[in-house]
């Protein structure tokens, strides 16, 4: 069988009964399903979206699996540390900040000079590594010694990674 095809093909629609090409008759659908009703390309309804929740299979990956913390241990930011935090000996450095969780480098700001090291040495921007460390403590190495046995520091001494700039 063959169908009418020329310029002067009219078809009319089921909708509105207006008189269209039939190039421009589009079929009707209601939840996926074709209704039979031929309509005009600008009175058709398109089928809601929403119709379809459940049947359309959606990849959207927006969780993990099995994720893992940050193996990153030392806190993001600066730490406010006690009163005369330092204890030197020689070249070591033990630093008390409780329950620090730090490991890898530290970086101090705002420490004072005092057992004839400066405080430029303290709070070298490169900071130091951590030898060994407690939960309350931790040791690091100095480039000087001190001329005496002290503790010391100041109050303002804040400790943190070294990424961070004061």
């Amino acid at each position: 069988m063959s169908y009418a095809r020329a310029k002067y093909a009219y078809g009319f629609c089921d909708k509105t009964g207006f008189r269209y090409k039939l190039k421009d008759l589009v079929p009707e659908f209601n939840n996926g399903v074709k209704t039979g009703f031929l309509v005009g390309k600008d009175v058709v309804d398109p089928d809601q979206p929403q119709n379809f929740l459940g049947r359309v299979k959606i990849f959207d990956p927006q969780s993990l699996r099995d994720p893992r913390p940050d193996p990153r241990v030392e806190p993001a930011t600066a730490a406010a540390l006690d009163y005369n935090p330092f204890s030197v000996n020689g070249t070591t450095l033990v630093v008390t900040e409780n329950n620090h969780g730090r490991s890898g480098t530290v970086r101090f700001y705002g420490a004072e000079a005092f057992a004839g090291i400066g405080a430029s040495l303290f709070n070298r921007d490169s900071g130091y590594t951590i030898i060994s460390s407690t939960t309350n403590t931790y040791t690091v190495t100095l480039s000087q010694s001190a001329t005496s046995v002290e503790t010391g520091g100041g109050a303002n001494v804040y400790a943190g990674p070294v990424t961070e700039t004061p």
